[in-house]
């Protein structure tokens, strides 16, 4: 990545050749350009060739402005997704490396209580820790690298034991395994193992929350390579990259059918073509943030910067320097009241002002007779807890802009003397007044701060009154609503139940009906069998009587002999209703 300035010289921003589009968008812009001066140059010398080709009906422009409204779109949303692209990848990179420090940290933090007693494994544990969490973030990098043929400098890799070493060389040659994920779960191990041993001395509720950040760190790295593996559409870059061919050539056309000037016809035909060509090749500068071109993200600087970051910690165990430095404080810092520290910070802010007026050579601003004795208590308050010796050379130098600014301030005028008066006795002598006690003063600064945020906290309050009858309101109405809704459901209720009511009438007279109709049925049935008997034996009465009657029977009995009994007597059933004989 380019690291520039936008406060240089305009022609040394214009003219810097590294990393710039604009040799490659003048490659298509020039030709564009020399194009138009061309087709000038041929209708002087062909005149009557224009009004055969009907060159005069581009002067409108539709076609043109068509295709410059779609190219402009396209190129609108390109722009924006490598922008995205670009800004998510260096936001997923910094993230990353803001997780994994974190963990390392609070587990350098949790190992501290066994510096001592376990100093031997505590150690151990710390620089493996370290060499495998650069390990790992080297390895990201590389994975997310267009160039897979890049390597990225570690702490002190060969520091790790061998059989470490071949297991991660296995993983990845013949297994094929991630290296960060094989890393990042060598590293859980190793943080369980110690959590057993006793190494780490926190409770496991907190320790989960190491194994969370150094998850979001993984996750962080896959979002990544989702960036270095998804290339923009290709439908869309085809698209693009016709109409800007299109547009190459037929600008020109446009623009000698209106300007008949080859200069202005020249400029005019730079210029669009030139922007153009010149955001299509920005944004696949930065469409891939991973690449080796000069506008990608240094990825070389994030490593260096992640294991500088691991050596702030690993430093505690050079003899002499200690990394778990525990913070405090003075103890006369305890003791201090709030007004003096509120006077130091104006005093400060005159020492700022007054070194920055040395530097530049304005005339410092004299300080107040409260701001002087000020300085003069901070002078003897810093003397009290350490020696002029004890002071770094930025104290020293404080105190001497301290001595500076209280020189500067001048007492107040005395009044004049009065007449002396007629020689009296001499009075007995009157005791030493007290000496004047010094009075903080606040900064008007600050208390013009104090007011205006009491100001904005009345209008946040006026507001919040105003939002809260609002809200009043509302729940009025809609208490209101619900209401008429409850009797309108009420209302409903009670004719359904009217309704119900009929209903239940009417179903009970209809099975009223069917009871009648089913006793009918029923004794229709069982008085069937009755009446098929008695006709039964009339008929075989009858075919016996035939039968035993001399000579021929005549037709009709012969068919009545020859039909059994029973089917005889279901003929001559009679109908319903009818009379049985």
């Amino acid at each position: 990545m380019i690291a520039y300035d936008d406060s240089d010289f305009l022609w040394k921003l214009i003219f810097y050749r590294r990393g710039s589009v604009v040799p490659r968008a003048l490659l298509f812009a020039l030709p564009s350009s020399c194009l138009s001066v061309i087709l000038l140059l041929a209708d002087e010398l062909f005149p009557q060739d224009r009004d055969r080709i009907q060159k005069d009906d581009l002067s409108e422009g539709q076609i043109w402005s068509a295709t410059m409204l779609a190219i402009s779109a396209l190129l609108s949303f390109r722009i924006g997704q490598a922008l995205g692209r670009f800004w998510e990848g260096t936001s997923l990179l910094h993230q990353m490396q803001g997780e994994w420090f974190d963990s390392v940290s609070c587990l350098y933090a949790f190992s501290r209580a066994t510096m001592q007693s376990k100093r031997g494994e505590c150690m151990l544990f710390r620089h493996t820790l370290v060499r495998l969490v650069s390990l790992m973030h080297a390895s990201a990098l590389e994975e997310i690298k267009c160039n897979s043929e890049v390597y990225y400098e570690c702490v002190d890799i060969h520091g790790l034991d061998n059989a470490t070493l071949l297991y991660l060389q296995r993983s990845k040659v013949e297994m094929e395994f991630n290296r960060v994920q094989v890393i990042l779960h060598m590293i859980q191990v190793l943080m369980t193992v110690n959590l057993d041993n006793g190494v780490l001395k926190i409770p496991p509720p907190i320790l989960s929350r190491v194994y969370q950040t150094f998850s979001r760190g993984l996750v962080n790295l896959l979002n990544a390579k989702k960036i270095s593996d998804t290339l923009f559409p290709f439908p869309f870059a085809q698209v693009i990259t016709t109409l800007l061919l299109f547009q190459a050539i037929f600008t020109p056309c446009m623009v000698t059918a209106v300007i008949t000037n080859k200069f202005w016809a020249f400029v005019v035909t730079f210029v669009p073509i030139f922007g153009l060509f010149g955001m299509n090749f920005s944004a696949q500068e930065l469409e891939m943030p991973f690449g080796d071109d000069d506008n990608d993200l240094p990825l070389e600087e994030f490593q260096d910067h992640m294991n500088l970051s691991l050596l702030m910690l690993i430093k505690g165990e050079v003899p002499g320097q200690v990394s778990d430095h525990l913070p405090g404080c003075r103890p006369k810092a305890l003791r201090t009241p709030i007004r003096e520290l509120m006077q130091e910070m104006s005093t400060n802010h005159i020492i700022t002002h007054a070194a920055q007026s040395r530097k530049s050579g304005i005339h410092a601003v004299r300080p107040t007779k409260a701001a002087s004795n000020t300085a003069s208590l901070t002078r003897a308050s810093l003397l009290d807890d350490a020696g002029e010796e004890d002071l770094s050379a930025a104290e020293l130098e404080r105190l001497k802009i301290l001595e500076s600014i209280h020189g500067q301030a001048q007492p107040e005028p005395a009044p004049a003397p009065a007449p002396a008066p007629a020689p009296a006795p001499a009075p007995a002598p009157a005791p030493a007044p007290p000496p004047p006690q010094i009075v903080p003063v606040i900064p008007e600064a600050l208390v013009a701060n104090l007011e205006k945020l009491a100001s904005q906290w009345a209008r946040r309050a006026c507001d919040q009154k105003q939002a809260f009858c609002a809200n009043t309101e509302v729940i009025r109405s809609l208490s209101f609503a619900l209401t008429g809704i409850v009797q309108t459901l009420e209302a409903g209720i009670t004719n359904l139940d009217e309704k119900m009511a009929e209903w239940g009438a009417i179903v009970e007279e209809q099975s009223e009906a069917v009871y009648q109709a089913a006793e009918a049925i029923r004794g229709y049935c069982q008085a069937m069998p009755a009446a098929q008997a008695e006709v039964a034996r009339a008929a075989e009465a009858v075919v016996a009587a035939a039968k035993s009657r001399p000579g021929p029977l005549p037709l009709a009995l012969q068919s009545c002999a020859q039909t059994p009994a029973a089917v005889l007597g279901g003929c001559m059933l009679p109908p319903p209703g009818a009379p049985a004989g």
